[in-house]
């Protein structure tokens, strides 16, 4: 596959800026057409987050927010009250529908949705795009048990509670209370005490997802890194599923010491992993959305890797 260059890389990247007509343009696409179920996922969001699209100051914290995952300045994100919403409107589209296609083409994955009752322990999920993708793929599959979906992060996004209701709403004729619920854990996955009282939620869960999280957490903190797949590996149960999406490419580059010989790739680190066995192991996969999807903000295709592994 050809590698895009850096220029290439940044014009892709480059912030579109927000402006209130798309936004009232978007609302009456919503309410003249019949949506195929990505632009439904799509509606979900729009209308869940309204407000938030109306920030005054919506572009300059956009800005404020690219420029930090530049310099890989992590916390300085997810420690802001004030960014929060406006990386959930920013993120949660793209990567609720990447999610939802992936549990839609896995068939462990579906076969896990449509067991009698499932619980899934998402990390780094407060923005929410774990739980809005896999309901939406669970609409698509044959189910008559309950998913209950914890969304564990540092952060206190405030939406989860939002978001599951509509979710209720907008899915009523598949989910409801009584077949799909959620729940928000908090906590700083490189302070070990959280460890420890993750460790229950880790033995009662049938999966444990990633997603776009342990290239953060190595760059953070390699002990933390190593620290948090030990205790997953030492804790999940036998039979029990990991699923890992990341950044393909340079994000996912480790070095391990000082040596730059020593350089790995993430996944190399976790597929030596004895305990598991890979199920699904793709290094570069692209979601590339539909191209008459409508919403606020640009949708940008994505490339990461993928890693389905279950406890032996």
């Amino acid at each position: 596959m050809k590698r895009k260059s850096i220029k290439e890389s940044q014009e892709n990247s480059r912030i579109i800026p927000f402006n209130s007509k798309s936004f009232q343009l978007h609302q009456l696409h919503c309410s003249l057409f019949t949506p195929s179920p990505e632009q439904y996922l799509l509606n979900t969001v729009s209308i869940t987050f309204e407000n938030v699209f109306k920030d005054p100051q919506f572009n300059s914290k956009l800005t404020s927010i690219k420029a930090f995952f530049k310099t890989r300045d992590f916390n300085s994100i997810f420690s802001n009250p004030e960014l929060l919403p406006i990386y959930v409107v920013e993120y949660i589209a793209g990567r609720a529908l990447c999610y939802r296609d992936t549990f839609l083409k896995l068939q462990d994955l579906q076969l896990l949705l449509q067991s009698d009752n499932t619980t899934i322990l998402c990390l780094g999920s407060g923005n929410g795009a774990e739980l809005l993708g896999i309901s939406a793929a669970t609409v698509n599959v044959n189910r008559t048990g309950k998913i209950h979906i914890i969304n564990q992060d540092m952060s206190d996004y405030g939406v989860i509670p939002d978001l599951t209701d509509a979710i209720h709403s907008h899915y009523h004729e598949y989910l409801n209370p009584n077949n799909l619920s959620s729940q928000v854990l908090l906590g700083d996955l490189c302070d070990s005490n959280n460890l420890e009282s993750l460790t229950n939620h880790i033995q009662n869960s049938q999966l444990i997802t990633s997603c776009f999280l342990l290239n953060e957490i190595f760059t953070l903190s390699k002990t933390s890194f190593a620290k948090l797949i030990s205790c997953i590996v030492n804790t999940i149960k036998k039979g029990a599923y990991f699923l890992v999406i990341d950044s393909a490419g340079s994000f996912s580059e480790c070095t391990i010491g000082e040596s730059k010989q020593n350089q790995y790739m993430l996944f190399n680190i976790l597929d030596s992993i004895q305990s598991f066995e890979c199920l699904e192991k793709h290094d570069s996969v692209w979601y590339r959305f539909p191209k008459e999807l409508d919403y606020p903000l640009p949708l940008r295709n994505m490339r990461f890797f993928l890693r389905l592994y279950r406890k032996r």
